[in-house]
């Protein structure tokens, strides 16, 4: 991506370049799988990325796919339709970009529309909770801040 992107144009390029992977066509010979355990100078297609269950004591309907694992985890988000993250207080804060869908968020008992373009700001020790309320998957990048 070349420039600074703003407005609808910035989630297109968020939605064609990280949420559902660069095709190799884009940068050809420099997409690659990701095999873990690898350097933070990489480029990945996250559609070679298993959608796996998160945290599954506390949500119905939640995955994710690690972009960054580490003491800054950057994790893409899918829930399904009427899936729920419960609410919860977790030791390290969170931002939540939301980048497609409809539902709910809950912040330290404020409740808020979910909808694209939402951004969450959640300090450590704040009880928070998400929910699909639409018939699409909602869909946001999660980062958990140390």
């Amino acid at each position: 991506m070349t420039g600074a992107t703003t407005g609808s144009g910035f989630l297109e390029a968020i939605k064609n370049t990280i949420a559902w992977g660069p095709s190799p066509e884009r940068i050809p010979g420099r997409v690659r799988t990701l095999s873990g355990g690898e350097s933070m100078n990489q480029l990945f297609d996250l559609a070679s990325l298993e959608w796996k269950p998160v945290r599954p004591e506390i949500t119905s309907g939640v995955f994710g796919k690690a972009m960054l694992d580490g003491p800054l985890k950057a994790v893409l988000t899918r829930v399904e339709p009427g899936g729920t993250f419960r609410m919860h207080v977790d030791p390290y804060g969170h931002l939540f970009y939301f980048l497609s869908g409809e539902g709910l968020v809950w912040v330290d008992g404020d409740r808020s529309e979910a909808r694209p373009g939402v951004v969450a700001r959640i300090d450590a020790g704040a009880a928070h909770a998400y929910e699909n309320t639409g018939t699409e998957d909602l869909v946001l990048v999660s980062l958990n801040i140390p």
